[in-house]
């Protein structure tokens, strides 16, 4: 059963994005002295606990700027459930996508954050059904749909095939997961996306090179023969992308790390909000940058978002 929206955005509202992926509620301790062990206790200066999942912060992000976004995934009926349904509505992001399971939301994360890492410990319920996506892409109009990590599509094996038909642009983020970004079939995924972004980690797994300066252009040449548009998010050193022939770098300033929690979530919704409004695509690799700067000095991905005004620059003058 999918879901209802009582936010701006409802079930006459149009979208700009949808974006897909698992929606978790997230329990993150920040503050440790040092990071958890077995048999040892650790205590935590701070614990927030919030929606999460890289669908949740790519979707709350965009609104903050202004865009129209909604999420496509699962959700249960039990208070985790209830919680991050509540801050869907709070943070105005559609959620006529969701398909409401019976028992408990199907991802819970605890994380961890010491010594500017982090670590994790997720429940996992398989859920099952989908959206019907012709009347999902019909009502909302939406014109670009986001996959937030491959592994979710096990969840929604229909999506992606239904975007295409239906005609959406598809970005992909292709998230950490060595069973996934192991198969064969990820390269017919990878060759429908219109934009891709992985991180080095991800983009050096996919191609078989290591992180270094030239693996990572190893992998961008080799993922850039195949997409149209490729973003390698790289952390601290900021972003490297191949459009076509160029290839453009935007680095990233320095600044104390409280949480990386879905900094890359926060990037993507940075540049596909510039990509949507036509911009160049250096600015919209500044805005992507920026949105990822502020958030690894935030707990959570986006438990707090910035002011608007703040992530954009003027626009350029003729």
């Amino acid at each position: 059963m999918a879901e209802s929206s009582s936010s701006p955005a409802g079930p006459a509202g149009r979208l700009d994005v949808l974006v897909a992926g698992r929606v978790f509620c997230d329990l993150i301790f920040t503050g440790l002295d040092a990071p958890p062990v077995l048999g040892r206790e650790r205590f935590a200066d701070a614990l927030t606990v919030t929606a999460g999942g890289g669908a949740f912060i790519t979707a709350a992000h965009l609104v903050q700027l202004g865009g129209r976004a909604g999420v496509v995934g699962h959700i249960g009926a039990d208070m985790f459930s209830g919680l991050v349904a509540e801050q869907l509505d709070r943070r105005s992001i559609d959620r006529r996508g969701l398909v409401r399971v019976e028992g408990p939301l199907p991802r819970v994360t605890a994380a961890a954050t010491a010594e500017g890492d982090r670590s994790f410990v997720t429940h996992v319920a398989p859920p099952s059904g989908e959206p019907d996506y012709r009347t999902l892409f019909a009502e909302t109009g939406a014109r670009w749909l986001h996959v937030g990590d491959i592994a979710s599509l096990d969840d929604l094996p229909g999506l992606v095939p239904a975007a295409k038909a239906a005609g959406l642009v598809l970005s992909i983020d292709t998230g950490w997961s060595n069973a996934a970004l192991a198969r064969p079939a990820v390269w017919d995924l990878i060759g429908l996306a219109d934009v891709l972004l992985p991180n080095t980690a991800e983009a050096a797994a996919l191609v078989g090179t290591d992180e270094s300066p030239a693996g990572l252009d190893a992998a961008l040449d080799a993922l850039a023969a195949m997409v149209p548009l490729v973003i390698i998010k790289a952390g601290r050193q900021g972003l490297l992308a191949a459009h076509g022939h160029r290839r453009l770098t935007c680095p990233a300033t320095p600044v104390p790390v409280v949480d990386a929690t879905g900094a890359g979530d926060a990037c993507d919704a940075g540049l596909i909000y510039g990509l949507l409004h036509d911009w160049s695509l250096e600015r919209a690799m500044r805005l992507g940058v920026r949105l990822g700067t502020w958030t690894v000095q935030q707990p959570g991905g986006a438990e707090r978002l910035p002011e608007r005004a703040d992530m954009l620059e003027p626009a350029p003058t003729a």
